[in-house]
C-alpha cells in the first residue's frame, strides 16, 4: 500500500521514539504513517497476568452457560479466546460441536450471526458469547433487537475489561453500563451485571422463563488458562454441520 511504517518493540523508550518519528513524518508529508504493534506490545500489563477483580474466568462462565442451557442450544462465539475455549471445552466434555458457530477473525459480528439464526429458527435457543471489546466495535448491532420479538435469543457478554487476545490492553468494558444499553434496545435483563457463578446461574434461570430476548453482562477476570493450541478445524465443514443440524429441525 506504499505506506511507510515501523514495527514496534516492547520497549517504552523505543516506542516513544517511533511515535515521535511517525508524527513528524505524517505532518511533514501529510500522509499516513503505520505503526505495527506485535502481540503484547503496549499492553498495560503482561499477557496472561490474571487480575482478581472478579472471581470467574471466561472459560468458567462459558461452561456455566453450557451446563444450564437446554440441549440443542446453538452458540455463536466471538473471535479470540471465546472461540478457542468453547472449542476445547467441547472436546474436554466429549460433546458435539455441531451446534457451534465460531466467529474466527470476525470481531464484533458474533451477535449479528446469533441474531440471524434466532430469527430464522424461532424454535431453537440461540446464545451469543460476545466480548466487551467486540460488542463495542459494533454496538449498533444491539439496536436491531428493538424491531423483533426473539425470546429464543440470549446475548452473553463476557466482560473482562480488556483486549485480552491481542495483549491485554484495557478496554472500557468495566466502565460502561452495558445492561442499561441492552435494556434501551429491548433486551430483558436482571438489571445489573453478574459477577459470580451463582449469580450467572440465577440470571439464566430467570431470563429463560421470560418471553423476551435476554442480555447478561458477565463480569470476569483477565487471564488465560495456559496456552491453548490454535484452532485446527475445517471452517467449511463446521458451517455445513451447523446448517444440516438446523435443517433437521424444519
Amino acid at each position: 500500500m506504499h505506506i511507510p511504517y515501523v514495527v514496534l518493540t516492547d520497549n517504552d523508550e523505543e516506542v516513544n521514539t517511533a511515535l515521535k518519528h511517525a508524527v513528524a513524518e505524517a505532518k511533514r508529508n501529510r500522509k499516513p504513517y503505520g505503526l505495527i504493534a506485535p502481540k503484547g506490545v503496549m499492553a498495560g500489563e503482561k499477557l496472561n497476568n490474571k487480575d482478581q477483580v472478579y472471581p470467574m474466568s471466561r472459560e468458567e462462565a462459558i461452561e456455566v452457560v453450557l451446563d444450564h442451557m437446554a440441549d440443542g442450544t446453538v452458540y455463536s462465539a466471538t473471535t479470540g479466546r471465546a472461540t478457542r475455549e468453547l472449542f476445547f471445552l467441547r472436546e474436554r466434555r466429549q460433546e458435539s460441536k455441531k451446534n457451534d458457530f465460531l466467529n474466527v477473525g470476525s470481531m464484533g459480528h458474533a451477535s449479528s450471526v446469533a441474531f440471524g439464526i434466532a430469527l430464522a429458527k424461532p424454535e431453537r435457543n440461540v446464545v451469543c458469547f460476545d466480548g466487551d471489546s467486540a460488542a463495542m466495535m459494533h454496538l449498533g448491532a444491539m439496536t436491531m433487537l428493538s424491531k423483533y420479538n426473539l425470546p429464543n435469543f440470549m446475548h452473553i457478554l463476557l466482560n473482562n475489561g480488556a483486549h485480552e487476545s491481542v495483549g491485554g490492553q484495557p478496554s472500557a468494558g468495566h466502565l460502561i453500563e452495558f445492561t442499561k444499553i441492552a435494556e434501551s434496545c429491548g433486551y430483558n435483563t436482571v438489571s445489573r451485571p453478574v459477577t459470580t457463578r451463582e449469580e450467572l446461574i440465577q440470571a439464566i434461570d430467570i431470563l429463560t422463563k421470560k418471553p423476551l430476548a435476554s442480555f447478561i453482562d458477565v463480569r470476569i477476570h483477565k487471564g488465560l488458562r495456559g496456552k491453548l493450541p490454535p484452532l485446527d478445524f475445517s471452517h467449511r465443514k463446521a458451517i455445513d454441520n451447523l446448517t444440516e443440524e438446523l435443517k433437521q429441525k424444519d
